[in-house]
């Protein structure tokens, strides 16, 4: 069983059981036993909406790219938990920053691919953590583009100061044109 900690101070447990499954099956219509399926007919259209190269996707790469949805499962499992405290949903999900939103999301697909182990389903489990690694490197790969274009960037804009600086000596820093500029860019 794993846990995290809402902004709030709160510990809360994923317990992913078999009557887990069931209230995110009867509430939100996704079946947590079926990682590599596509959401049904009667899944929340969030997950129905959720498209991989012009398909439906599945129900593993659905929860990974959708956090709103992702909170709302977690509130199916832990249900009676929030009950007990007197929390609603609403106010379960105010309290996740980005912090304890990332813990919410490791605990849950650590939670997800351990029950699959112990359910001896290792493709299951394999499929699950697969993915979330497939995601981490993902966001590996996007950090590394957008620092290459910044840097790009910046190689662009100091040689355009520095052709800016070269007019401005050209005429003796004295008052130079708009349209001198403009002709330099």
């Amino acid at each position: 069983m794993k846990s995290f900690t809402d902004t709030l101070g709160r510990e809360w447990k994923i317990d992913l059981t078999i009557g887990a499954m069931k209230r995110v099956k009867d509430e939100l219509g996704l079946d947590l036993l079926a990682p590599h399926e596509k959401p049904g007919e009667s899944a929340d259209e969030r997950a129905k909406s959720k498209l991989f190269k012009g398909r439906r996707a599945l129900l593993v790469s659905v929860l990974n790219s959708d956090p709103s949805l992702l909170i709302d499962v977690i509130c199916q499992i832990i249900a009676p938990q929030m009950e007990a405290k007197k929390v609603t949903g609403d106010d379960f999900a105010e309290s996740l920053g980005g912090d304890a939103a990332y813990q919410a999301y490791r605990a849950f697909h650590d939670e997800w691919s351990d029950f699959f182990q112990k359910f001896h389903r290792p493709d299951a489990a394999a499929m699950v953590l697969k993915h979330l690694e497939m995601i981490e490197a993902e966001s590996k790969r996007d950090v590394a583009m957008v620092e290459k274009v910044g840097q790009t960037v910046e190689r662009e804009m100091a040689r355009n100061r520095q052709k800016v600086s070269e007019k401005l000596e050209a005429v003796g820093n004295g008052e130079i044109s708009m349209d001198s500029l403009a002709t330099s860019e």
